[in-house]
């Protein structure tokens, strides 16, 4: 212990490698699982497990002390059973002197070489004179003293039992409670201490319900079952050598069969170990889908993805299935042999231990006691090979959590901390591709200088480097040739904590975590003052909507920060980066998400926070980058050419192309003209040529939503398809109970297998007490004195055992097998309706902290198909919306709001951030319902129309494009799950998770191809053109102009010059429309759209 203890910190780093090793020579399972105990185990854990292997194997010894006290007991029935015999022998030879114990021992004595049968076992053995002296004169008496005494000594038993078993318990789970703790945040520190590219070239959804279901067998496997195994294991080998003791002859008979047995064991737990790697390693997929899916719910409730991804998540669901299945139809077989031979030999005992007994060879009790021993023994070994599953699955769990916990990072020689940081960064002859596209080169032999203090702009198309930069200088990936300094150190040899300290970044797309404002801010500076976080959150303007939030800076922003709007996530963000006051700022498209009022403010705010410190921006609002010290123009990852603003326009080069590009938009949105660069044929030539791909749509029947949706809704949540209205969390529970209490209904489709089940495992609980019947019966048996009888009786009773054996056997491989068919049946339906019912709830559901990604996916280990539908014209209008988000009931969001659209025509909503402009499309969607007021379509309340069908006619790209992982072309095909997309050569790339293998703007390209393959009759565009550079927005926005014929759109935007040629342009102030009209008619009023117009002016 001692030696372990001392040595843990060196072994534990090779452990992985040592445990993997160990079980692919055939190290005992239980003792690579041992070992992993001390691996992760401090002084207190090892005194702990020491106590309670001890204690372990005190209780294993108890048992068979209960079936040798048995065994004296059988003795002291069967004295009792021929007291009259030996007391009429008694009287015949003393007379009728008095009977007393010392004068009927002296007379058993003196035929100790008698070969009367009566007395063959007491005289040649010598065992039970004493007991038989004390029967024959009292038998009444002696048998109750006798019976008192044994009483206490099973009374002592329980009570030992009872305690060893409680501290045995209770030490193995609070060590192992405390070795999962450290192993999970042990494994959670890996894990961020792996580099970019590992998360990229890995699949990085199934770590979180891995890693859970890892923790959760090792936990199995070094808690109370390890003591379970080891007080079995205690019980089989006492048992084995006390036999041997008793009489060595018929414990070698039954030990005969203990290979047949051992060997079906391994069998067993070699065939359960395949199965269990091959059906973890199938959920594990269909975990990453439901953690894809639920993460990014929104955009599969927009198009109607449902169904797809339930059947996705299916289809590996059912493969896990019949995976188990096949491997349980070889583990019922052999459990059921294991069985056969087991009661076989028991059979075996009484006909052999028969034997000796006629040959007074053994005593009556003690063939019972060896009986017991080895029977017991056998149940104990019978009990330990199951749970032996346990530990391998602890072994292969554990072989994943320490080579990920034992994975360090290559690090470089030289890791330094400078004592300061001037914020000097240099780029020389960098070439650079991501490792999950080594063939694709991003930067092609960039050198770029910044001196300290310099801001310096980094602008150029979408797609050509530029976020790229800003991670090479967080050491998010390495150069794949060339060098990178800061302040004249190549940045692999910098220490990354240090740089992650002097490095501050604002992300395009901010990324915020569930828990409160004040939490994400401090992730910067977890030391700072309530002074500072105030101080940088005025600096990021975003004090004044946290303080009114309804527990200000302690308000929880739920999961991705969606309970914000992406204004305030943005500001957030900024928040956070201000608060680390660093050396070096990156700046990625920090202000694409505000609204002109606050990005004036927060780019004033950047300017005074940029004093004294490198900052770096890439920007696409070329406006916001005009005082840079430098402006560097970025195409095909080289510097195309740099120098300020003035220096840049005097050149007439890219960047005046650029300038020019963005004023003309600027100035006349409507009027732009077709751009002329090659990236930008492209991109558009990708939306127009999927739109003329497209297959016209195939025409629904008519479907009258007033007069059906009612029955419609209640069959669907008849069927538990979908909730007919808006579920509460309340209704959610309520719904949980009242299937648990009709279980049967999942049970009805294998209710014949479950009933055929049930019956085979009564047949199987029946042979315990069929055993226990004959071993009563034993006693009589063995209380004859007839020699013959006794061989007779015995060889019955050996051909019954062995009869018995072999139904049992066929019980145990048929009630083994048909469970586990059924329960596997079961168990995948449950999972694919609990996905589905996630699926099929609101968006207010899943925004509740109780319902995030991970509790759901941990939860996890049909709308109706035939609907009429009648035309759809696109006449929308909101009535007098009030809504407050379910999460936030106190802050009300929409106060009175209302607005009309009529067919074909554009509405534009405008107004500051947080105002609730996506609130309102958010509303359309039906990802939430009004609290007060209705949205009809077509004069319908959406209320009362199928959801699926709703939502298919409608196109939505939100202000955060979200990508699932897979090929461009089935992206943009989710918008319409009818249609394919020809191979065509680009099509099949894969995108990453989350897009993460495109730029900000090739996503949002992707979204709004996805939007309109599917034709929708109304068009949501959420901000659809933030992402997008200068060129490839004009070139999306003459797209969307064109799609926007003859269909409705409403369209939400911080940038004026995109809704110019809208029809209606409504202005959102405080949850309410305080203006509305055309461009010129607003412009006349001078009233709040004036005033945006004229504050994004001035910007520009």
């Amino acid at each position: 212990l001692g030696l372990v203890t001392q040595n843990v910190g060196y072994w534990s780093e090779t452990r992985g490698d040592i445990i993997r090793t160990m079980i692919d020579i055939g190290f005992p399972t239980f003792g690579c699982c041992f070992l992993i105990q001390f691996s992760n185990a401090d002084f207190i854990d090892a005194v702990m497990i020491s106590m309670a292997i001890l204690f372990s194997v005190i209780s294993g010894t108890i048992v068979p002390v209960e079936a040798i006290l048995m065994g004296r007991l059988f003795n002291i029935f069967i004295s009792y059973n021929t007291a009259d015999q030996l007391h009429q022998v008694l009287v015949s030879i003393n007379g009728n002197n008095t009977c007393t114990t010392n004068t009927a021992q002296q007379i058993l004595n003196g035929l100790a070489n008698s070969s009367d049968e009566i007395f063959c076992d007491a005289t040649r053995e010598g065992n039970v004179i004493s007991s038989a002296s004390r029967f024959a004169c009292d038998p009444d008496t002696t048998l109750t003293e006798e019976a008192t005494v044994f009483s206490l000594y099973f009374v002592y038993l329980g009570i030992g039992t009872f305690v060893f078993m409680f501290l045995t318990s209770t030490l193995w789970n609070i060590s192992a409670l405390r070795q999962s703790k450290r192993l999970r945040i042990a494994y959670y520190k890996a894990v961020l201490h792996h580099s970019i590219s590992w998360f990229e070239t890995n699949d990085v959804s199934t770590l979180g319900p891995d890693f859970l279901k890892s923790i959760e067998n090792i936990q199995a496997g070094i808690g109370i079952q390890a003591g379970n195994v080891i007080k079995d294991i205690t019980t089989f080998l006492f048992g084995i050598v006390w036999a041997f003791f008793i009489n060595w002859k018929l414990a070698l008979v039954l030990l005969v069969l203990l290979p047949i047995v051992s060997t079906l064991g391994g069998l067993n737990i070699l065939a359960t170990k395949k199965t269990r790697a091959k059906t973890e390693a199938t959920y594990l997929k269909a975990s990453s889908v439901a953690t894809e899916v639920l993460s990014s719910i929104r955009t599969v409730l927009a198009f109607g993805g449902e169904e797809k991804e339930r059947t996705r998540y299916r289809d590996h669901v059912k493969d896990a299935e019949i995976k188990a299945i096949r491997g349980s139809l070889i583990t019922s077989v052999l459990i059921g042999c294991a069985f056969f031979f087991g009661t076989v030999m028991i059979g075996i005992s009484f006909w052999y231990g028969s034997e000796l007994l006629v040959n007074c060879e053994l005593e009556g009790g003690d063939s019972i006691t060896i009986l017991t021993l080895i029977l017991f023994g056998a149940f104990a070994l019978a009990a330990a090979l199951p749970q032996l599953g346990v530990f391998i699955s602890a072994s292969i769990s554990a072989v994943s959590v320490f080579s990920m916990i034992d994975e360090v990072p290559k690090k470089q020689p030289v890791r330094c901390r400078p004592q300061t940081c001037k914020g000097r960064v240099q780029f020389s002859g960098v070439f650079f591709s991501y490792p999950a596209r080594p063939h694709v080169e991003i930067l092609k032999g960039l050198s770029l200088d910044i001196e300290p203090g310099q801001r310096v702009a980094i602008v150029g198309p979408s797609g050509n480097g530029k976020s790229t930069i800003l991670q090479l200088i967080q050491q998010l990936y390495s150069p794949t040739s060339g060098q990178i300094t800061i302040d004249g150190i190549k940045i692999q040899g910098l220490d990354p904590a240090w740089v992650h300290q002097n490095v501050a970044v604002v992300p395009q797309e901010p990324i915020l975590f569930n828990t409160t404002v004040r939490e994400n801010i401090l992730l910067a500076n977890s030391q700072a003052t309530q002074e500072e976080l105030e101080a940088a959150t005025t600096s990021a303007n975003a004090h004044s909507f946290i303080i009114e939030l309804p527990d200000g800076y302690d308000t929880y922003v739920g999961e991705g920060g969606i309970q914000l709007s992406g204004g305030q996530k943005q500001r957030v963000a900024i928040a956070r980066a201000l608060l680390r006051n660093p050396k070096i700022l990156l700046l990625d498209e920090a202000t694409s998400a505000l609204d002109n009022q606050s990005e004036r403010l927060v780019q004033s705010a950047l300017e005074k926070a940029s004093e004294g410190r490198t900052t770096i921006v890439v920007a696409h609002r070329l406006s916001t980058v005009q005082s840079a010290d430098m402006i560097v123009c970025i195409n095909s990852g080289q510097v195309h050419e740099a120098g300020t603003h003035e220096e840049l326009l005097m050149k007439k080069g890219l960047y005046s192309e650029l300038v020019g590009t963005q004023i003309r938009a600027a100035t006349n949105g409507e009027e732009s003209t077709e751009p002329k660069g090659r990236s930008l044929k492209r991109a558009t030539l990708s939306l127009v040529s999927i739109g003329k791909r497209r297959k016209q749509m195939k025409q629904l029947r008519n479907f009258n939503s007033s007069n059906h949706s009612g029955w419609l809704n209640y069959i669907i949540a008849a069927n538990q398809k979908k909730p007919a209205h808006e579920d509460s969390t309340e209704n959610m529970i309520r719904h949980r109970y009242t299937r648990l209490n009709h279980l049967w209904r999942f049970i009805k489709p294998d209710l014949c297998v479950v009933i055929i089940g049930v019956l085979l495992h009564a047949l199987i609980g029946g042979t315990y007490p069929a055993i226990g019947a004959i071993m009563a019966d034993v006693n009589a048996v063995f209380s004859e004195s007839d020699r013959d009888l006794i061989s007779e009786v015995s060889r019955y009773i050996s051909i019954g055992f062995i009869g018995l054996a072999a139904a049992a056997g066929i019980f145990y491989f048929l009630g083994t097998f048909v469970v586990t068919v059924s329960g596997e049946r079961l168990t995948s339906r449950l999972r694919v309706q609990l996905f589905q019912a996630m699926l099929y709830q609101s968006v207010g559901w899943h925004d509740d902290e109780v319902h995030t990604t991970g509790s759901l996916t941990t939860i996890l280990s049909n709308d109706a198909d035939k609907v009429k539908n009648e035309a759809v014209f696109g006449h929308v209008s909101g009535s007098s919306l009030y809504f407050h988000y379910p999460s936030r009931p106190e802050v009300r969001v929409l106060r009175g709001l209302s607005v009309s659209v009529s067919p074909g025509e554009t509405l534009a909503v405008v107004g500051s951030s947080g105002s609730g402009k996506s609130t309102l499309v958010s509303l359309i969607e039906r990802f939430y319902s009004p609290t007060v007021g209705i949205i009809t379509l077509d004069g319908k309340d959406i209320a009362g129309l199928n959801l699926k069908w709703l939502r298919s006619q409608i196109g939505y790209v939100q202000q955060e494009p979200v990508l699932f992982d897979a090929s461009i072309s089935d992206n943009i095909t989710y918008g319409d799950l009818t249609r394919d997309v020809n191979d065509e050569e680009g099509y099949n790339t894969n995108v990453g998770g989350g897009g993460t293998f495109l730029s900000g703007g090739q996503k949002q390209r992707i979204a709004i191809a996805r939007a309109l393959v599917r034709n929708p009759k109304l068009l949501l565009l959420d901000e659809a053109t933030s992402s997008l550079d200068a060129e490839s927005e004009q070139a999306v926005q003459q797209t969307l102009k064109r799609a926007r014929v003859g269909r409705t759109t409403i369209m939400v935007a911080h940038r004026l010059s995109t809704v110019r040629d809208a029809n209606c342009i409504a202005v959102v102030q405080k949850g309410q429309v305080v203006e509305s009209g055309t461009h010129e008619q607003l412009m006349t009023q001078r009233g709040a759209y004036y005033d945006l117009v004229a504050a994004q002016t001035f910007n520009n």
